[in-house]
C-alpha cells in the first residue's frame, strides 16, 4: 500500500469496501449484515458468546469473592453491629 487516499468507488472496485451506501441506508445494511453473520456462522457465534460469558462470569466471581471478604472483615471488626445499634438507638429515642 502506498498510503494514498482512495475515493470510495475505487476502494470498492479493489475489494477494500464491501458496501458503498447512502448515509440513510447504513444502519439498515449493518443490521442486515449482522443478521446474516448470526444465521450463517452458528459455531463462531456460539464460541464468541461462550467466551464472553467466561470473561463476564470470571469478573462476577471475583467481585462476589471480594464482597464476601469485605463483609467478613466488617463483621469481624463489629462495624455493621455498631451501625445497626446506633440506628436502633436513635429510632427508640
Amino acid at each position: 500500500m502506498t498510503g494514498r487516499l482512495l475515493e470510495a468507488e475505487e476502494a470498492t472496485s479493489l475489494g477494500l469496501i464491501n458496501h458503498l451506501l447512502a448515509r440513510d441506508q447504513v444502519v439498515s445494511k449493518a443490521c442486515e449484515v449482522s443478521w446474516s453473520f448470526s444465521e450463517n456462522l452458528p459455531v463462531a457465534w456460539k464460541r464468541s458468546k461462550g467466551h464472553f460469558r467466561e470473561i463476564a462470569l470470571a469478573g462476577f466471581d471475583e467481585a462476589f469473592r471480594a464482597g464476601v471478604l469485605g463483609q467478613q472483615e466488617a463483621y469481624a471488626k463489629g462495624e455493621p453491629q455498631r451501625v445497626i445499634d446506633a440506628f436502633l438507638g436513635k429510632k427508640n429515642q
